[in-house]
C-alpha cells in the first residue's frame, strides 16, 4: 500500500497514542490492583467476624493455618490490575481513533464489477459526467457492430479469426502436398528397413550385427 507522508503521520500518531494509553493503564491498572488488594485484606482482618472468616475460607478452600492475604496473592493482584488496564485502555484508545485511517484503509481499493478498460472507462465518464447511460448504451453497441465487421471482413478474405499460419486459411494445395510428401517419406522408410539399413544416419546408417 503506497501512502503519502501525511498518511504515514497519521498511522505513527495513532499507534503513538496506542502505545501511550496502554503503559499509562499499565500502572493505573497495577496501582489499582495492589490498592483493592490491600483494601481487602485490612477489611478481612479488621472488620470480618470470625464466622465470616471461616465462610471465606470454606470457600476459597482455604486451612486456618493459611493466610488468604499474601505477598503472592498482592503481586498476583499488582500483574492483573496492570495487564486488564493496558488492554482497556489501549483497545478504547483505538477504537476511538481509529476513525482517522478510515481514508487510508481504502487507499488502492479495488473497484468492483470494473473487470474490463472499457467498463473502466465508462464508468469514468459517468463520474466526471461526461456520458450518460444512453450514450454508454450507443457506444457499446457501435462496439459490437465494429467487431461483426471486422469478423465478417476476415473471413470474405479467407484469413482465420486468430494470427496463427499468418492469419491465413491453409490451402488445399498445401495439404495435397504434405500428404504426398508424407508419402514419399514412408516409402523411403520401408525401403531403408527392407535393405536392413536403421531410420537415421547413426552407425553410417546400418544396424549392428
Amino acid at each position: 500500500m503506497i501512502c503519502s507522508k501525511m498518511n504515514n503521520r497519521k498511522i505513527a500518531d495513532v499507534r503513538r497514542d496506542v502505545w501511550k494509553s496502554g503503559f499509562t493503564g499499565l500502572f493505573y491498572g497495577s496501582v489499582t490492583g495492589y490498592t483493592l488488594h490491600t483494601a481487602f485484606r485490612i477489611i478481612h482482618d479488621r472488620f470480618l467476624t470470625e464466622d465470616l472468616k471461616s465462610k471465606v475460607r470454606s470457600a476459597l478452600n482455604v486451612s486456618k493455618s493459611q493466610p488468604i492475604f499474601t505477598r503472592n496473592t498482592a503481586a498476583l493482584s499488582f500483574m492483573v490490575g496492570g495487564a486488564l488496564g493496558s488492554f482497556l485502555m489501549a483497545t478504547s484508545t483505538g477504537k476511538n481513533e481509529v476513525h482517522e485511517l478510515h481514508d487510508i484503509f481504502h487507499i488502492n481499493e479495488k473497484k468492483k464489477n470494473m473487470n474490463t478498460p472499457y467498463q473502466q472507462a465508462v464508468e469514468d465518464g459517468k463520474n466526471n459526467g461526461q456520458i450518460g447511460d444512453d450514450e454508454s448504451a450507443d457506444m457499446l453497441k457501435q462496439r459490437m457492430l465494429s467487431r461483426r465487421k471486422t469478423i465478417s471482413s476476415r473471413l470474405d478474405k479467407g484469413r482465420g479469426l486468430s494470427d496463427s499460419h499468418g492469419g491465413h486459411w491453409v490451402d488445399e494445395e498445401n495439404l495435397t502436398m504434405t500428404q504426398e510428401q508424407r508419402g514419399i517419406r514412408r516409402r523411403s522408410m520401408t525401403h531403408r528397413l527392407e535393405q536392413g539399413r536403421g531410420l537415421s544416419d547413426s552407425h553410417s546408417g546400418k544396424w549392428k550385427s
